[in-house]
């Protein structure tokens, strides 16, 4: 039997701190809603075109990647550093999400927040519970969720897993790469997990996605260290000034092929 318990206060402040996911306000604005709400078509629309207005008039195209973008980072990424730097799940059904475009962290389109911080832990069988947990994060709420905005916006799913992608490797890469010991192994089993294990039919998908973009980082003529160029463009250009660091539009425009070694100083 699986028992709930709370998130411990260092933990919750973690979260809050390096993702920017908080708790539940108790006076929700009337910008806020659940990310189940987005499952309805009108209010998916009037999100985006709120979060449009917000990006200076940008096309809903672009609008939805970025929003997959900070959705990757303020929900999906600290529900996976729970489960891999904490060995706690949280509840990641799309009713204990919630979304607010009036009280937005710096520089971004919306906040995010938990209603619910209880967890669960693994028990006897954690890969059991890990599946699980994925199975809930992939196929019952960021896999609607993505495609939702589609539907709406006729935004490429490549794009949106993609992003997705992309703050995956980034939290096991760089976030949890100083992890030692137990801690070490655990993250490392979690990372495979989700690039060869998880199946692709979570994703609505044929070929698993975040297998599918995790390629080879090259040093290309334009980037001050190695980096994994993308496959897709997320459009950030349509909405701020320039392009990604890893745009493929970059590596298009450059006449050196990528290299093995750093640019010589």
């Amino acid at each position: 039997m699986i028992t709930l318990e709370r998130l411990e206060k260092q933990e919750q402040v973690i979260l809050e701190q390096q993702f920017r996911i908080g708790p539940m306000s108790n006076h929700a604005s009337s910008l806020s809603c659940s990310a189940l709400d987005l499952l309805d078509e009108q209010q998916c629309r009037l999100l985006l075109e709120r979060l449009a207005e917000r990006a200076g008039g940008a096309s809903l195209v672009a609008v939805a990647s970025q929003f997959a973008k900070l959705y990757s980072f303020m929900v999906i990424v600290p529900a996976l550093f729970t489960m891999s730097a904490l060995n706690k799940g949280f509840d990641l059904s799309l009713s204990n999400i919630g979304i607010d475009l009036e009280q937005p962290e710096e520089k971004s389109l919306f906040a995010a927040q938990i209603k619910q911080w209880k967890v669960t832990k693994p028990g006897v069988d954690r890969e059991a519970w890990r599946e699980r947990l994925v199975i809930q994060l992939v196929q019952r709420h960021v896999t609607p969720l993505w495609h939702q905005l589609h539907r709406v916006t006729s935004v490429p799913l490549s794009i949106l897993w993609e992003n997705t992608a992309v703050y995956v490797y980034w939290l096991y890469e760089t976030k949890l790469a100083d992890l030692t010991g137990e801690e070490k192994k655990r993250a490392e089993a979690d990372f495979q997990y989700l690039l060869q294990e998880a199946p692709a039919s979570l994703f609505r998908e044929k070929v698993q996605p975040l297998g599918r973009y995790y390629t080879p980082k090259c040093w290309p003529a334009h980037a001050p260290e190695p980096i994994r160029v993308r496959r897709t463009c997320c459009l950030y250009y349509q909405v701020g000034d320039t392009t990604c660091k890893t745009c493929p539009r970059n590596c298009f425009t450059i006449t050196e092929p990528c290299r093995d070694t750093p640019l010589e100083s």
